[in-house]
């Protein structure tokens, strides 16, 4: 709900907010990374100890791994400029919009090119990583505005929780 809070606040493009949303969109970025990381590891042990059926997609040794590289897209996504929150604020969505065409684009071309020489998950993984990173760099590169920096008001991180608790509370029910 970081998206939708500085969407929604009054002072959604004070450097206070923006900077305290970026921070924590970074730490939510690993938060995320390090829960999939120790998911992967307690599902690879029960695979060692033969909990799952041999033909099953978790008695897979390479899980893992996969599972670990998968997952670090949400450290990447975490450094995506707030100039992209931005946008959706103003409705500038031209440039926003741009960046997604040309990441979406990025992946498509890297995943069919690898898929082409390796017949396995690698080439979808690479591909997704490929465009996360393209929307990185063009959020920060492309995108008119401030220089995003680490920066911690809790009036604002407050503000953040208080209207992203129900988002949180939401994708977490779609998980499960």
């Amino acid at each position: 709900g970081i998206r939708q809070a500085v969407v929604q606040s009054k002072r959604g493009d004070s450097p206070e907010m923006l900077g305290t949303a970026y921070t924590i969109q970074v730490v939510r970025g690993f938060g995320i990374w390090f829960v999939c990381i120790i998911v992967a590891l307690v599902l690879d042990q029960f695979r060692q100890r033969g909990a799952f059926a041999p033909d099953a997609v978790y008695a897979s040794p390479d899980l893992v791994w996969v599972i670990i590289v998968a997952t670090a897209t949400s450290v990447i996504n975490g450094f995506d400029s707030t100039k992209l929150m931005l946008a959706d604020r103003s409705l500038d969505l031209k440039r926003a919009s741009m960046i997604e065409i040309i990441a979406l684009g990025s992946t498509i071309v890297v995943m069919a090119s690898l898929a082409t020489v390796w017949k396995n998950i690698w080439p979808l993984l690479i591909g997704t990583h490929i465009g996360s990173l393209v929307v990185l760099a063009l959020s920060h590169l492309w995108l008119r505005g401030h220089r995003d920096r680490f920066r911690w008001d809790a009036d604002c991180a407050r503000e953040i929780a208080r209207i992203g608790r129900w988002i949180l509370a939401s994708s977490a029910l779609y998980v499960l």
